[in-house]
């Protein structure tokens, strides 16, 4: 198995977790979802970071929910890819960027809408985050050739 394949499962098979801890993780996906849904409504506040990590979240207390998740079609085979595979499709990574750009420009104008200027410091924020977050799609996340993308196997 070649460790540089994005597409490789590598590594030893992990221990099951404690109850407790299982208990816990499952309640911090809870507490990421419910984050993430209020991010559709609060500008500035990302829904897909915090439901990726949910499904992370999930995903380790309870595999079930995991599967579940990365049988939803493409969104679930998108997931998979990022949260096993580490990788991106060069059209996924080109839509997460604009989606992103497109929302941090949103909630910026919003928030200069409804409340005048903001301060320098929200706006370097909400910059600076857009910028972490552009450039871990851009460096960190493998590049998946769409032909390359093996079928779920969890």
């Amino acid at each position: 198995m070649n460790p540089h394949d994005p597409t490789a499962k590598t590594g030893p098979t992990p221990k099951p977790l404690s109850r407790p801890l299982r208990w816990l993780l499952a309640g911090l996906a809870v507490l990421c979802f419910a984050v993430g849904w209020a991010g559709v409504a609060v500008p500035g506040l990302p829904t897909t970071v915090f439901w990726l990590l949910a499904v992370l979240l999930a995903g380790k207390s309870c595999p079930a929910v995991q599967r579940w998740v990365y049988r939803r079609g493409a969104l679930g085979r998108t997931v998979e890819d990022i949260v096993v595979r580490r990788a991106m499709t060069r059209p996924a990574k080109a839509h997460a960027l604009v989606g992103l750009w497109g929302m941090m420009s949103l909630s910026a104008a919003t928030l200069w809408w409804l409340a005048g200027p903001p301060p320098v410091w929200l706006l370097a924020t909400l910059a600076a985050v857009g910028i972490g977050v552009s450039s871990w799609i851009t460096f960190r996340l493998n590049v998946l050739p769409p032909t390359a993308r093996p079928a779920s196997g969890v």
